[in-house]
């Protein structure tokens, strides 16, 4: 089963994104900021990641960059409370599949889990 990792500084966002997740069938893994999402990635390898990029400890830029170390074709999304073109554009020099903006919702979420699916299907 597709586990997905939450990246996100806030509980709120951590929590209703685990529902959703939950809601659709798939194994959320939750992490409280980039430092721990790096360490959770590395212990779960999950399918795919939808990480914050604001976050105190740890950007979510930066936390692209660590873990497309890890696993050099990561399935990532930025979730962002703010959306730009100087964002997009970052996202995608990073090797992000996008950047959705928040909140998450399931229709979103499904739409994700598809694309992931066809990336995989194509292996």
């Amino acid at each position: 089963m597709t586990q997905v990792l939450i990246i996100d500084d806030s509980s709120f966002t951590l929590r209703t994104q685990t529902e959703l997740i939950q809601e659709i069938g798939l194994i959320p893994l939750s992490a409280k900021g980039g430092e721990e999402g790096i360490r959770t990635f590395e212990q779960h390898l999950p399918e795919i990641v939808l990480c914050d990029i604001m976050m105190p400890d740890v950007s979510g830029y930066e936390v692209m960059e660590v873990i497309k170390e890890i696993k050099e074709d990561v399935f990532l999304y930025f979730v962002s409370g703010e959306m730009t073109p100087e964002i997009e554009e970052k996202a995608k020099l990073l090797g992000a599949r996008g950047v959705i903006e928040k909140p998450l919702n399931k229709e979103v979420l499904r739409t994700i889990v598809q694309e992931y699916d066809m990336c995989e299907a194509r292996r």
